[in-house]
């Protein structure tokens, strides 16, 4: 059977990639964009948009999104992750693909949100305008092959906190790019496949542009890309 394959699917993280993330650009709505590099001095805006990141993914984390996000909180935000937690948490939904923490510095309810793109411009309530220079901002780190979570801030007034993420208007903080590199052996075996007569087919929750990117790195040839809503508009 594996002798007559014409096509392999395949999943992207932690198969092409090594799933190993890292924190690889920040966006700032000022319009301000900064490739990071290991020790290199940052912003005073960039550190705290790095910082609300970590706030608002797990005290503790195992995915490895958040944990790379925890990791250039200490590497460029200069502060460590504390052993404090959120008093509340709004989790992922699927109409709402976005996840915020609440925290209590005894003055002020202060919520970190981050998510897809376009679920925080939503929260934030932005003007066509300004969505549109967020989503320009996505496409242009998305080329590159980075994976873009948006990051925006709130607070709970009278100290209270809502039943949902969308009681709260919302303040852009910025964007945060994660890089996860190709695996030095996938372009080779994409090779191999191609000459075997296998045609290599990627599989990946990422926005479509990263994956165009990420499948181009890895050798994969250049074709459609079907997103999820073009899926379920397909008929038998």
């Amino acid at each position: 059977l594996v002798g007559s394959a014409t096509v392999l699917c395949t999943d992207k993280t932690g198969t092409l990639t090594e799933n190993r993330m890292a924190l690889a650009q920040v966006w700032l709505p000022s319009g301000e964009a900064l490739t990071l590099k290991h020790g290199q001095p940052v912003s005073k805006d960039c550190r705290k948009l790095i910082e609300t990141a970590a706030l608002a993914s797990d005290p503790h984390p195992s995915d490895p999104m958040e944990v790379a996000l925890h990791n250039a909180r200490g590497t460029f935000a200069g502060s460590e992750s504390s052993s404090t937690l959120p008093i509340h948490t709004y989790g992922l939904r699927p109409d709402l693909p976005a996840m915020s923490n609440i925290w209590d510095d005894d003055q002020a309810l202060t919520i970190c949100a981050k998510g897809a793109p376009e679920a925080i411009i939503s929260l934030c309530r932005l003007s066509d305008d300004a969505a549109q220079k967020v989503l320009k901002a996505v496409e242009d780190m998305a080329t590159r092959g980075i994976r873009v979570l948006a990051v925006a801030t709130s607070t709970a007034p009278d100290r209270q906190w809502a039943d949902s993420q969308l009681d709260y208007h919302y303040t852009l903080a910025g964007l945060v790019g994660l890089a996860d590199p190709i695996r030095a052996s996938v372009p080779d075996a994409i090779t191999e496949c191609r000459r075997a007569g296998i045609r290599v087919v990627m599989i990946t929750g990422d926005y479509a542009t990263t994956a165009r990117s990420i499948a181009s790195q890895a050798g994969i040839e250049e074709g459609e890309v079907l997103t999820g809503s073009d899926l379920e508009a397909l008929d038998d």
